[in-house]
């Protein structure tokens, strides 16, 4: 506590009486012990020491309460100067406000530094392991072309790819690779192990397409005893073959034989030869020999 002031002469110091120098001493005295700079009044609220001070700034620009010290305007005042600075800061948090970003500039070429991590505005270096969102990253840099590899428990390092061109040597760990090119096997094949099957299996309507892409390969087999027919416009499909040996739904053409097991070769429904079981060959139309007739 500090010196107080309270009043000393009162009952002496009023109208109409003669003041005595003692008394104006005793008063004025007083007040010089409550204001002196090292034992002066400490404005605790009582009334001895004065009230609590709530104002500060010439122009009281800053105002104390129970639970902050603030500025009268927001954004306005600053804590220190560029002249002036506070050595260090204890503090249990720094929260911004009002959505803003918390902005950290150092002057000149100086860094922030946090806990041994320094911020240079284009680096983040660390003393010691740097953690973010879980994963602890490596405090040496790594060799020329390793890359960052994780342990699966939050922990990267540095390791080398599988060999020395910088490529992968398998898509294993890839459940669903793409490609961004043509695949080129070089000299060597595209094999399975453990007797597995090789599967081309285009979506939707998509075709399976070889060599140069002209032919279209069904996406799924035919019924048993069917062939692969073309239709001339390089789309392959199933087709069943006829007793008479041509394919269903194709040509047009026919072969059956009739009651005396003669061949009878018709075009939809016209009947253009028969060839009997004695040779005899029976033509609906005209013969054009390009050769000799004998």
């Amino acid at each position: 506590m500090g010196n107080e002031y309270t009043r000393q002469s009162s009952s002496a110091i009023v109208d109409g009486s003669t003041i005595q120098a003692a008394d104006l001493n005793n008063e004025f005295n007083k007040l010089q012990d409550a204001f002196s700079d090292s034992a002066g009044h400490t404005h605790d609220g009582t009334t001895a020491e004065g009230g609590r001070v709530t104002k500060l700034g010439p122009a009281g620009e800053f105002t104390s309460d129970a639970t902050a010290l603030s500025p009268s305007s927001t954004k306005a005042k600053d804590l220190g100067s560029l002249t002036a600075t506070y050595r260090v800061v204890y503090t249990n948090g720094v929260t911004s406000s009002n959505g803003d970003n918390l902005v950290l500039t150092p002057t000149g070429t100086a860094n922030v530094v946090v806990d041994e991590v320094t911020f240079n505005g284009s680096n983040l270096t660390a003393t010691n392991n740097l953690s973010i969102n879980s994963l602890t990253f490596p405090t040496t840099d790594g060799s020329s072309g390793q890359v960052l590899k994780t342990n699966g428990s939050g922990t990267l390092e540095f390791a080398s790819l599988s060999n020395s061109a910088g490529t992968l040597s398998g898509v294993v760990d890839d459940t669903s690779p793409q490609l961004a090119g043509n695949l080129d096997v070089q000299t060597h094949s595209i094999v399975s192990t453990s007797n597995r099957n090789i599967s081309i299996s285009p979506n939707g309507t998509g075709k399976v397409r070889i060599g140069n892409g002209a032919i279209a390969y069904p996406n799924t087999d035919g019924s048993n005893g069917q062939v692969l027919t073309t239709n001339g416009a390089g789309v392959l499909s199933f087709s069943t073959i006829a007793a008479n040996g041509f394919p269903t739904g194709g040509s047009g053409w026919s072969a059956t034989t009739d009651s005396s097991n003669n061949l009878i070769i018709s075009y939809g429904s016209s009947t253009l030869f028969k060839l009997t079981t004695t040779g005899a060959l029976t033509v609906e139309g005209d013969i054009t020999a390009f050769g000799t007739v004998a």
